[in-house]
């Protein structure tokens, strides 16, 4: 009978934790110019709110390059449904209010479209808690995508009826 020894399983051994290094992977799996399924991410003062690094997808869907998009306010390129609910949300997260939200906004394309999108954002935070910088993550929804309906079904059959001039009770 032979037995085999493992050295690392050894519960004696201390283990040390290894650094991770950073792969720089294409998080879209998409070719270039395409829109993409997968969340594309930016880095974000949380002083400013200034975009100060971003993946060249992400600056793609506002018609930038990555370098173009550089330096510009994330507030000027995404909108809240609610006004000032996503200045109110990224000054929790930069305060250490909050560690992360999500939120539905709408983004502008390079060619003047409107597009709809989920936002979430992280705060990065060093070892003494303090807050060094934010991770914005968009991803593109589905629901009023461009060319979509803009009325629902209901929507277009009152509008119907309106313009036809049917009373309230008869809609």
């Amino acid at each position: 009978m032979a037995t085999t020894s493992f050295p690392d399983a050894s519960p004696r051994r201390k283990k040390t934790a290894v650094a991770a290094v950073p792969v720089r992977r294409d998080l879209t799996g998409a070719p270039d110019g395409a829109t993409p399924e997968a969340a594309c991410p930016a880095h974000v003062s949380p002083r400013t709110l200034a975009v100060t690094a971003a993946e060249p997808e992400f600056a793609r869907q506002f018609g930038l390059s990555a370098d173009e998009i550089c330096g510009r306010g994330l507030l000027e390129l995404l909108r809240s449904p609610v006004p000032g609910q996503l200045r109110e949300q990224f000054a929790a997260l930069s305060s250490g209010r909050c560690r992360r939200f999500r939120e539905r906004v709408t983004g502008r394309d390079g060619e003047g479209r409107d597009f709809p999108a989920d936002v979430t954002a992280i705060a990065v935070r060093q070892p003494t808690g303090e807050i060094v910088g934010l991770v914005v993550f968009l991803r593109r929804t589905e629901e009023a995508a461009v060319g979509g309906p803009v009325l629902t079904a209901l929507d277009a059959q009152v509008l119907e009826g309106v313009a036809s001039g049917e009373s309230t009770v008869q809609l």
